[in-house]
């Protein structure tokens, strides 16, 4: 008994336990999101929303340009309360601006090219346009909160969203039942988002003392290496969220888009389990020169136990959630719970050389792994649709491990 409270009362397993039962409970919240919107916007519709959201995932990859990787890093050594709010404060101004940014370019954009081929996604993007910084929210959120070591709050910005989305879509379902349009759907996904992540901001408590001094701080240390991590990320996550929308692209319709959704909402969890461990340690990682062997072995335990549950249950749960018709996202789900589980393993390790500003190294990375998975893409999706942007995930996640571990090596940093 004095072994379990000794366990308990340590801050690191607390937090850790705490990220990991959310990662759990955002699982079983996606399915039954999936579930409403495929029952209130049928296949096609669904299909609509899922590349109208991997859309705006893309944008926020584009329009972030590595601020938020500085301001996390800077968050993460700071030892000062009153600095760390400060540096909140300069943050939230900088998502706004961003957004600004954003929009002009994207409603320039999206007005003068004729891009997509269902008229109905170009207007739902249009619409969507002027309440989309609820996507740059979620890069902020991730990078700031987890800098802080406020693992409360990010939880929180993880788990809140999706459950008043979720509330509102099965009052939609039993109050409304009759199908729905993709437009007032996104307006519902947008206006939740916003109050949720409001929440966040106001719990956050953000000051803007000293304005000037720290964003001049946050600047010079994007420069430094903020931007290198932004440019590899703009080619590695940019090329996995430009899967769904090359699907799309290549395919007949967007229903293949819907099945890749749902079936990377199954594995995504796979990749969260590393970064759970690593967001967790990611304060002692900027200060420390080892990895702690005893995290990496939990970290290799956690991730293979939950790559052979997704294995056991991810058919029956498609069956008897979504019916035969989404069979194929379960086939889907076994390949890429695959290269899930090759990319958390590989962004432990990354969290710790980003911990260290490597930014140039991880910028290098990343051109190959997202090298690797765009190519891999544009050549399997044209013959294989949304099978083959399962294999291209696994493809690049080796490429993901082989260079990480390398350069680990090269590094000389041990694991003791």
């Amino acid at each position: 008994m004095q072994l379990v409270r000794k366990f308990l009362g340590d801050k690191k397993v607390r937090q850790s336990m705490m990220l990991l039962t959310t990662s759990v409970a955002i699982m079983p919240l996606t399915l039954a999101i999936n579930y409403f919107l495929t029952k209130l916007l049928g296949k096609e519709g669904f299909g609509d929303f899922s590349l109208v959201t991997n859309v705006f995932v893309f944008l926020q990859v584009v329009f972030n340009f590595g601020f938020f990787y500085s301001a996390g890093r800077l968050l993460a050594i700071s030892k000062d309360e009153r600095q760390q709010r400060e540096y909140y404060g300069v943050g939230i101004m900088v998502v706004f601006v961003l957004f600004l940014i954003q929009s002009i370019i994207m409603y320039i954009f999206i007005s003068t090219f004729n891009i997509f081929s269902n008229q109905n996604v170009q207007n739902i993007i249009l619409f969507c346009i002027p309440f989309s910084c609820v996507f740059l929210f979620v890069n902020f959120n991730e990078q700031l909160l987890q800098g802080g070591n406020k693992i409360v709050l990010l939880s929180l910005s993880r788990l809140l969203p999706k459950a008043l989305f979720l509330i509102f879509l099965i009052f939609t379902f039993f109050s409304f039942p009759e199908e729905k349009d993709v437009k007032t759907i996104f307006k519902l996904f947008l206006i939740l988002s916003f109050l949720s992540y409001s929440i966040i901001v106001f719990l956050v408590r953000p000051i803007f003392n000293n304005f000037k001094f720290r964003l001049v701080e946050i600047r010079n240390a994007t420069a430094a290496y903020g931007f290198n991590i932004y440019i590899g990320s703009l080619i590695a996550v940019g090329a996995s969220t430009l899967s769904g929308i090359l699907i799309s692209f290549f395919g007949v319709s967007n229903t293949e888009v819907g099945f890749y959704s749902i079936a990377l909402q199954f594995s995504a969890p796979l990749s969260l389990v590393p970064n759970v461990l690593a967001t967790v340690a990611f304060k002692q990682f900027a200060n420390s020169d080892f990895l702690d062997k005893k995290l990496v072995i939990a970290m290799y335990s956690i991730s293979i136990f939950s790559l052979l549950a997704i294995f056991v249950i991810a058919k029956p749960m498609i069956l008897l959630i979504y019916g035969t018709e989404y069979v194929k996202a379960s086939q889907l789900i076994f390949i890429l719970s695959i290269g899930s589980i090759l990319y958390g393993i590989s962004d432990f390790y990354n969290r710790f050389l980003l911990s260290k500003g490597e930014g140039k190294l991880l910028r290098d990375i990343s051109f190959f792994v997202g090298g690797t998975l765009l190519i891999s893409n544009i050549i399997l999706i044209r013959s294989y649709g949304a099978t083959g942007a399962a294999f291209s995930t696994v493809i690049s996640g080796l490429m993901y491990v082989i260079l990480i571990i390398f350069n680990f090596r090269k590094l000389n940093i041990k694991i003791c």
